[in-house]
């Protein structure tokens, strides 16, 4: 474990390394009739899933966007393809546009395109593939689809966890890591990458709201799936009982983007 990454995985696709490396991805936007933009066709796409630390809830009072280089892209609920600025899902600051950021500093032809599908107060149970109401899976897979001609799958992120630490009715706390390991199984068959890195969230200090809090950070401890990766958010100041601060999110974005660049680096020294 590095400071507050730890990777959990052996094996990363080619893509990766092609991103670490820089090769050939190349800006060259131009607009199209009516709003949104026609971003390139070769942006490394990143698909942002959970609940509403992912969403985001930061406020936007005083708040600054950050210098993209025209090079971050957003695929808003809508279905258009914007330059990406916060909010980036209509609610607040979250962690995504940060993360972005991050790497496109890194690497100076890279073109990133953000693929938000979070959705606020959702339990881990809901996230599954087979979820008999709930289509929240469905959903994101129908987003991915959507969104392959501009780019290959770069990652993943996924912060969730807190409804599960509620102690109501919906939550599986004890269950999380099962879930979440079906979970990450799914969208990797789905998705035709069976090496797709994914980057997950350890939930926060919310344990006076939420009291299986600890239960779930165990569970989430114990994941140990190939090219998955946890941050942890624990020692970071919260805004309310759920929910972080804007520039806390910032911080947030910069660990989701460091556990990233490890994974990726890991097939880069043994290439």
């Amino acid at each position: 474990m590095k400071g507050n990454v730890e990777v959990k995985g052996r094996h990363l696709s080619r893509l990766c390394l092609f991103l670490v490396l820089g090769l050939g991805l190349t800006s060259g936007v131009s607009g199209m009739e009516g709003e949104g933009v026609d971003p390139p066709k070769n942006m490394a796409l990143f698909i942002l899933s959970g609940q509403s630390n992912m969403d985001g809830r930061g406020s936007l009072e005083g708040y600054i966007q950050p210098d993209t280089d025209g090079r971050v892209f957003l695929y808003d609920w809508s279905g258009i393809w914007r330059p990406a600025e916060e909010p980036l899902s209509g609610r607040g600051v979250g962690p995504g546009l940060a993360f972005a950021c991050e790497l496109i500093k890194r690497d100076s032809s890279l073109v990133v395109g953000l693929v938000p599908c979070a959705v606020g107060g959702t339990p881990i149970s809901w996230w599954q593939k087979g979820h008999p109401v709930r289509t929240l899976y469905k959903k994101m897979m129908r987003r991915a689809e959507a969104v392959k001609g501009y780019g290959d799958f770069a990652g993943l992120l996924f912060y969730q966890g807190e409804r599960d630490a509620a102690q109501d009715s919906t939550g599986r706390p004890n269950e999380w890591a099962d879930l979440f390991a079906t979970f990450v199984s799914d969208v990797r068959s789905d998705l035709g990458q069976p090496d797709l890195p994914i980057v997950f969230a350890q939930i926060g200090a919310v344990d006076e709201a939420g009291p299986d809090a600890a239960i779930v950070r165990a569970q989430q401890e114990q994941v140990a799936l190939p090219d998955v990766a946890m941050i942890r958010t624990l020692d970071l100041p919260l805004a309310d009982d759920w929910h972080f601060p804007t520039n806390v999110y910032a911080e947030v974005g910069r660990r989701f983007a460091k556990a990233w660049l490890e994974l990726a680096g890991k097939i880069e020294r043994r290439m």
